[in-house]
Protein backbone atom coordinates (compact mmCIF):
# COMPACT_ATOMS: atom_id res chain seq x y z
CA UNK A 1 0.00 0.00 0.00
CA UNK A 2 1.21 3.48 -0.79
CA UNK A 3 2.43 5.68 1.99
CA UNK A 4 -0.31 8.10 2.98
CA UNK A 5 2.19 10.69 4.21
CA UNK A 6 0.58 14.10 4.28
CA UNK A 7 2.24 17.21 3.01
CA UNK A 8 0.98 20.51 4.29
CA UNK A 9 1.72 23.99 3.16
CA UNK A 10 3.07 25.91 6.12
CA UNK A 11 0.67 28.79 5.52
CA UNK A 12 -2.44 26.61 5.16
CA UNK A 13 -4.35 25.03 7.96
CA UNK A 14 -6.94 22.31 8.38
CA UNK A 15 -7.44 18.99 6.65
CA UNK A 16 -8.23 20.64 3.31
CA UNK A 17 -4.56 21.56 2.94
CA UNK A 18 -3.38 17.98 3.34
CA UNK A 19 -2.25 16.22 0.19
CA UNK A 20 -1.27 12.60 0.37
CA UNK A 21 1.56 11.05 -1.58
CA UNK A 22 -0.60 8.00 -2.22
CA UNK A 23 -3.50 9.98 -3.64
CA UNK A 24 -1.24 11.95 -6.00
CA UNK A 25 0.58 8.86 -7.24
CA UNK A 26 -2.71 7.03 -7.90
CA UNK A 27 -4.07 10.08 -9.73
CA UNK A 28 -0.93 10.35 -11.89
CA UNK A 29 -1.02 6.58 -12.58
CA UNK A 30 -4.60 6.84 -13.83
CA UNK A 31 -3.66 9.74 -16.12
CA UNK A 32 -0.75 7.72 -17.52
CA UNK A 33 -2.98 4.70 -18.08
CA UNK A 34 -5.62 6.80 -19.83
CA UNK A 35 -3.19 8.60 -22.15
CA UNK A 36 -0.73 5.83 -23.01
CA UNK A 37 -2.66 2.64 -23.66
CA UNK A 38 0.05 0.53 -25.34
CA UNK A 39 3.04 2.85 -25.03
CA UNK A 40 6.42 1.64 -23.72
CA UNK A 41 7.73 2.50 -20.26
CA UNK A 42 9.87 5.33 -21.65
CA UNK A 43 6.74 7.12 -22.87
CA UNK A 44 5.11 6.75 -19.44
CA UNK A 45 8.24 8.27 -17.92
CA UNK A 46 8.20 11.13 -20.42
CA UNK A 47 4.59 12.06 -19.72
CA UNK A 48 5.05 11.74 -15.96
CA UNK A 49 8.16 13.93 -16.11
CA UNK A 50 6.41 16.55 -18.29
CA UNK A 51 3.48 16.80 -15.87
CA UNK A 52 5.88 17.07 -12.93
CA UNK A 53 7.91 19.70 -14.81
CA UNK A 54 4.70 21.62 -15.43
CA UNK A 55 4.01 21.62 -11.69
CA UNK A 56 7.55 22.83 -11.05
CA UNK A 57 7.10 25.67 -13.48
CA UNK A 58 10.67 25.43 -14.77
CA UNK A 59 13.21 22.71 -15.29
CA UNK A 60 16.57 23.12 -17.02
CA UNK A 61 17.44 20.57 -19.74
CA UNK A 62 19.22 17.46 -18.49
CA UNK A 63 17.99 17.74 -14.92
CA UNK A 64 15.94 15.20 -13.02
CA UNK A 65 12.19 15.53 -13.43
CA UNK A 66 11.90 17.53 -10.25
CA UNK A 67 15.10 18.93 -8.90
CA UNK A 68 15.14 19.04 -5.12
CA UNK A 69 17.19 22.24 -5.30
CA UNK A 70 14.94 23.94 -7.83
CA UNK A 71 13.29 26.39 -5.50
CA UNK A 72 9.88 24.96 -4.66
CA UNK A 73 9.59 23.26 -1.30
CA UNK A 74 8.30 19.71 -1.64
CA UNK A 75 4.97 20.54 0.04
CA UNK A 76 4.44 23.50 -2.30
CA UNK A 77 5.37 21.35 -5.28
CA UNK A 78 2.81 18.73 -4.24
CA UNK A 79 0.12 21.41 -4.16
CA UNK A 80 1.15 22.55 -7.66
CA UNK A 81 1.22 18.95 -8.91
CA UNK A 82 -2.27 18.32 -7.55
CA UNK A 83 -3.50 21.33 -9.53
CA UNK A 84 -1.80 20.08 -12.74
CA UNK A 85 -3.24 16.58 -12.33
CA UNK A 86 -6.76 17.91 -11.73
CA UNK A 87 -6.57 19.78 -15.04
CA UNK A 88 -5.57 16.56 -16.85
CA UNK A 89 -8.17 14.33 -15.18
CA UNK A 90 -10.56 16.28 -12.91
CA UNK A 91 -11.98 13.35 -10.96
CA UNK A 92 -10.13 10.06 -11.30
CA UNK A 93 -12.39 7.01 -11.38
CA UNK A 94 -12.08 5.08 -8.15
CA UNK A 95 -11.51 2.35 -7.26
CA UNK A 96 -8.96 1.33 -9.85
CA UNK A 97 -7.64 -2.21 -10.27
CA UNK A 98 -3.93 -1.72 -9.63
CA UNK A 99 -3.49 -5.51 -9.92
CA UNK A 100 -3.85 -5.01 -13.69
CA UNK A 101 -0.27 -5.24 -15.11
CA UNK A 102 -0.57 -2.06 -17.21
CA UNK A 103 -1.98 0.00 -14.34
CA UNK A 104 0.67 -1.43 -12.00
CA UNK A 105 3.38 -0.23 -14.42
CA UNK A 106 1.75 3.21 -14.49
CA UNK A 107 1.64 3.25 -10.70
CA UNK A 108 5.35 2.34 -10.38
CA UNK A 109 6.21 5.13 -12.81
CA UNK A 110 4.02 7.59 -10.90
CA UNK A 111 5.64 6.67 -7.58
CA UNK A 112 9.09 7.37 -9.05
CA UNK A 113 7.91 10.70 -10.50
CA UNK A 114 6.14 11.99 -7.38
CA UNK A 115 9.03 10.90 -5.14
CA UNK A 116 11.47 12.85 -7.38
CA UNK A 117 13.38 9.70 -8.37
CA UNK A 118 12.52 9.78 -12.08
CA UNK A 119 15.19 10.92 -14.53
CA UNK A 120 13.53 13.22 -17.07
CA UNK A 121 13.79 11.67 -20.55
CA UNK A 122 12.31 14.81 -22.15
CA UNK A 123 14.99 17.31 -21.17
CA UNK A 124 12.60 19.60 -19.32
CA UNK A 125 9.42 19.38 -21.41
CA UNK A 126 6.17 20.62 -19.92
CA UNK A 127 3.84 20.05 -22.89
CA UNK A 128 3.15 17.01 -25.05
CA UNK A 129 0.69 15.51 -27.50
CA UNK A 130 0.28 12.28 -29.49
CA UNK A 131 2.27 12.41 -32.73
CA UNK A 132 -0.82 11.85 -34.89
CA UNK A 133 -2.41 15.08 -33.64
CA UNK A 134 -1.13 18.65 -34.00
CA UNK A 135 -2.91 20.91 -31.51
CA UNK A 136 -2.97 24.65 -32.33
CA UNK A 137 -0.56 25.49 -29.49
CA UNK A 138 2.10 23.14 -30.94
CA UNK A 139 2.41 24.27 -34.57
CA UNK A 140 4.63 27.32 -33.95
CA UNK A 141 6.85 25.47 -31.46
CA UNK A 142 9.90 23.23 -31.89
CA UNK A 143 9.75 19.84 -30.20
CA UNK A 144 12.53 18.81 -27.82
CA UNK A 145 11.81 15.05 -27.78
CA UNK A 146 9.80 12.34 -29.47
CA UNK A 147 9.23 9.30 -27.27
CA UNK A 148 7.00 6.47 -28.42
CA UNK A 149 4.11 8.11 -30.22
CA UNK A 150 4.30 11.37 -28.22
CA UNK A 151 5.98 14.67 -29.02
CA UNK A 152 7.33 16.86 -26.17
CA UNK A 153 8.00 20.61 -25.90
CA UNK A 154 9.94 22.76 -23.44
CA UNK A 155 8.41 26.02 -22.23
CA UNK A 156 9.07 28.94 -24.56
CA UNK A 157 10.36 26.84 -27.46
Amino acid sequence: MLDETHARRPDAGGDASAITFGRLTRHLALILARQTQDEPLRTLEGIAAALCNRAEGRTPPGSSAISAASGLAFADWLVALQSVLKRELPEPPLPADFADPRLALCLRTAVRAVSRALKDPTGGATDFHPSGVLPPWAWPRTSCACIGTFVFYRPGE
